[in-house]
């Protein structure tokens, strides 16, 4: 068994937002649309992150993860808006 990816896409189009004033050693804050605050360690998600939906095989229900590959579409946004 294993869940099904509905779709994939940047931060935003899953309604989650930067919030770079949260920020720690826990890494790089999002928050989720229900206002919980997620931190994530990995460098490409300084600017961005890309995320995949999956819908539980089981339940049906939909759920949202940062992508495990960093897309050729994050990449080429890493490369536009990350120059040093």
């Amino acid at each position: 068994m294993s869940d099904k990816l509905i779709k994939s896409g940047f931060h935003w189009s899953f309604g989650w937002m930067r919030k770079k004033s949260e920020d720690c050693e826990h890494g790089y804050a999002y928050e989720h649309p229900d206002g919980d605050l997620i931190w994530t360690p990995r460098m490409d998600h300084k600017l961005v992150a890309y995320l995949d939906c999956f819908q539980d095989e089981m339940t049906g229900e939909n759920y949202v993860t940062f992508s495990s590959e960093l897309s050729s579409e994050m990449a080429r946004y890493h490369t536009k808006f990350n120059r040093a």
